[in-house]
């Protein structure tokens, strides 16, 4: 798989397409606006190019704006928020069903070649984890009241306890239990997006979006805080994706194979790591010489691809154009 994330509605699209062709490109995960073009989605089809729909599972802002009450809760026991990040909590049923109905309507109406579900995890800013961050300095969620009454199912909670030190006493008594509940919500929502996705069309291709961290890091957090299980959701999708964006998580262009060999040990589905183009954040600029280096570890076995964070930057540096070209 050679790939791009698109997020803007090119204003050339046939353009756009032919600078793709020259690149060999195979296939376009399409988020926000340019997911909602249709124009911009049969044009990719009819180009012989796979289009797939970026699907935010439960990073939902505008939702949360008119549903204050569903907001996931850190282990502080504040709303789960930082920055641009905001999380709807996952174990609300209600709106799992809003969002199974979206999806479906989304799979019928727009009729994409398949869906990337991205966001289906517990809330974390991993963005901003740095390799030397300890993991218990890392703000997660969910501790709402409705988490914690389902997850108490299965193991008694001790009583007068205020809400903080209650979330610190599962960190610290059940964390194991704790982790397997959070990885069950999560497998159990991609099972029911994935289900409602083959519901319209059963040949729809899916992929879930994972969380750039390597089974062991920060006391196994890809587990224990984001609630993602490599092995189980890669049984149920067509391919994963780890966001290896190696400059933003301050990292060597070597990092991204070895995230990719060990998220690969555990998956039955392809790995196609997803690379960062442009700088994003506080980061140094992400020279052609970095972009290069970065490309050529992402390619390296046993990755089955890659697809590039973004088109939009991937067009404002003919270096990086030719670089990709040229792999």
């Amino acid at each position: 798989m050679k790939g791009v994330k698109i997020y803007k509605i090119p204003t050339d699209i046939k353009a756009d397409i032919t600078k793709m062709k020259e690149l060999n490109i195979d296939t376009v995960l399409l988020g926000d606006e340019a997911s909602l073009s249709t124009d911009l989605i049969n044009s990719i089809k009819e180009a012989g190019i796979n289009p797939f729909l970026i699907f935010p599972v439960f990073y939902n802002p505008d939702y949360l704006k008119k549903n204050k009450d569903s907001w996931s809760i850190t282990q502080k026991g504040e709303p789960a928020s930082d920055t641009w990040v905001q999380f709807v909590c996952p174990s609300n049923r209600e709106y799992i069903e809003y969002q199974k109905k979206k999806i479906s309507d989304l799979a019928r109406t727009m009729n994409p070649y398949g869906i990337t579900l991205d966001f289906i995890r517990f809330f974390t800013f991993w963005e901003m984890v740095k390799p030397s961050t300890d993991s218990e300095e890392i703000n997660h969620g969910c501790f709402c009241e409705n988490c914690i009454k389902d997850f108490s199912k299965g193991v008694s909670l001790p009583v007068n306890l205020s809400d903080k030190d209650r979330n610190m006493w599962i960190l610290r008594e059940v964390p194991g239990k704790w982790t397997e509940w959070k990885q069950e919500v999560i497998l159990s929502t991609a099972e029911t997006l994935i289900n409602a996705i083959h519901s319209v069309r059963d040949n729809l291709k899916t992929a879930i979006h994972i969380v750039p961290w390597q089974s062991g890091e920060y006391d196994r957090g890809l587990q224990s805080i984001a609630g993602q299980n490599i092995e189980k959701l890669s049984e149920i999708t067509d391919f994963l994706t780890p966001m290896t964006y190696a400059p933003m998580c301050r990292r060597e262009s070597e990092w991204i194979n070895e995230l990719v060999r060990d998220q690969e040990s555990f998956s039955k589905a392809p790995i196609i790591p997803a690379l960062q183009v442009s700088k994003a954040y506080d980061e140094n600029t992400v020279s052609p010489e970095r972009f290069r280096a970065d490309l050529t570890s992402a390619l390296q076995y046993p990755s089955k691809g890659v697809l590039l964070w973004s088109w939009e930057t991937l067009l404002e540096s003919p270096e990086k154009y030719e670089i990709f070209k040229k792999a």
